[in-house]
């Protein structure tokens, strides 16, 4: 979740690195150890040890391991950007244990201390809309996702979220545009174009409209995907070219 904005780079999930670097998977249980290991040999600041077990254990579903960690981390935050930053991770968190009410609250909290940040202001009003609309709360998560669309509008998280909030609420001709809105500006997820193709399956009077941009969704789609195959499978090339 990358964006024009810069932002501690241990806020950004990556992969840990296996000890000799190697291209390869390990064992769930091999990574926990290498992770554990690397946080207690870590001299100086942890944080960044901290912030990738936590990482992991959310990715494992091991929720209450990840609750720890980051609650380590928001004790050890010394301003509120990092704090914000933590809090959008715990909110994260709580998704993942749908768990939306506490979630809410994360993600509340977070915009409390004002972050400067503009990565971070979008991702705890998209995120809030998301949980929001989760509960039913429709009318406030399409608020929040407009706020985080006026931050970020070229990101498509937000214009999804808004669509499935403005659809929640029978505004279905502006949801399909927010579909259409999101595609183009990820085409690599094609999540909005489905929600746009199940809208238009449920309402076809809207079908003359927006054919032509479901087609166009659908091409944009699956140009994105096969980019990602061509570039995987060049990936694979050079990484056995170094066999």
């Amino acid at each position: 979740m990358t964006g024009h904005d810069s932002k501690p780079r241990i806020f950004e999930y990556r992969t840990p690195t296996v000890p000799d670097g190697r291209l390869t998977e390990i064992k769930p249980e091999e990574m926990e150890q290498f992770l554990l290991a690397r946080l207690e040999a870590a001299t100086g600041d942890p944080t960044e040890a901290i912030w990738e077990l936590a990482q992991y254990y959310k990715r494992a579903g091991r929720i209450d391991r990840a609750f720890q960690y980051l609650g380590t981390l928001f004790e050890r935050a010394q301003d509120p950007e990092t704090a914000a930053k933590i809090l959008l991770a715990l909110g994260q968190t709580a998704e993942r244990a749908g768990d939306f009410e506490l979630a809410v609250r994360f993600y509340q909290h977070g915009l409390s201390t004002r972050p400067g940040d503009t990565w971070t202001q979008y991702f705890l009003h998209n995120n809030l809309g998301y949980s929001l609309n989760q509960l039913g709360r429709c009318p406030e998560g399409e608020l929040q996702c407009r706020a985080a669309i006026e931050i970020n509008p070229d990101r498509p998280n937000a214009h999804k979220n808004l669509g499935l909030a403005l659809a929640a609420r029978g505004a279905v001709r502006e949801a399909a545009e927010s579909f259409v809105a999101a595609t183009q500006a990820n085409a690599s997820d094609g999540r909005a174009m489905r929600c746009l193709e199940a809208l238009l399956a449920e309402h076809p009077e809207l079908r003359p409209e927006f054919d032509d941009a479901l087609a166009q969704c659908r091409q944009a789609v699956e140009s994105a995907r096969a980019a990602f195959v061509a570039a995987t499978a060049e990936l694979e090339q050079r990484i056995e070219g170094r066999g």
